[in-house]
């Protein structure tokens, strides 16, 4: 009987997990169409008045030799995005970092 009771919680807490992370994915999808939606809508509507020019790369010459680099800065490198866990825990992540 108590396995009876303990696959019935597990199925239900499968069941409702599954639920949550599909309504959360369905928020996220929906929010991004939407925020589309209406950034491509108020640029439909409403013409903005913004030129937007591009900006060639400045170029200096070192005096040790006769190559020019670009200046990089800060804002050229791409972000570092650390997620907490992301691979999950618990038993069995080792054998899946091993294998």
């Amino acid at each position: 009987m108590m396995r009876w009771w303990v696959s019935a919680l597990q199925l239900t807490e499968l069941f409702v997990s599954t639920v949550v992370h599909l309504l959360f994915g369905f928020y996220v999808y929906s929010t991004a169409l939407a925020g589309d939606l209406s950034q491509a809508m108020n640029e439909w509507f409403s013409k903005p008045n913004v030129h937007v020019v591009v900006k060639e790369e400045e170029t200096r010459e070192t005096t040790s030799s006769s190559t020019t680099k670009t200046t990089t800065s800060v804002d050229d490198l791409p972000p570092i995005v650390l997620v907490h866990g992301i691979f999950g825990f618990g038993k069995g992540v080792i054998y899946f970092f091993l294998s």
